[in-house]
């Protein structure tokens, strides 16, 4: 799998975020900018269906793309693979990764009840593909 960013990462900062709750994006905004501030999400396809969209994407975490992301597009939650191909230190280290950001985005997210991560990817792709070439 082509791992490389299909264009620059953008990364959340309070600005953004101000941007998306102005939007009315707001159930997606992190309400601490800190926890989430590193990951950037790069959609790699992304097509319409007839009931949502079917899309995929590569999650960094700084400069390190450390999660495969897809959704179906039936209405159901991401799904969080290892990206094939990526060397991790052990066949247990993407789950790490995952759990590590799946805590992040609880916290950034504590008035939702569940699917924070997802939520946090949906807000990360609202400031890479909508928000970014406004700033």
């Amino acid at each position: 799998m082509d791992i490389t960013p299909k264009k620059k990462l953008i990364r959340p900062t309070e600005e953004l975020a101000q941007m998306a709750i102005a939007a009315g994006e707001d159930w997606c905004t992190p309400k601490d900018i800190s926890l989430v501030a590193e990951y950037a999400l790069d959609i790699r396809t992304c097509h319409e269906r007839y009931d949502g969209v079917f899309w995929d994407a590569i999650l960094y975490k700084g400069d390190r793309p450390i999660l495969w992301v897809e959704n179906d597009g039936n209405g159901g939650c991401n799904s969080y693979h290892p990206i094939p191909g990526v060397p991790y230190a052990d066949r247990h280290e993407w789950h790490a990764l995952l759990a590590e950001f799946e805590e992040a985005s609880r916290q950034a997210l504590p008035d939702r009840q569940f699917e924070q991560w997802d939520h946090i990817c949906s807000f990360l792709d609202l400031i890479a593909n909508d928000l970014s070439p406004a700033i």
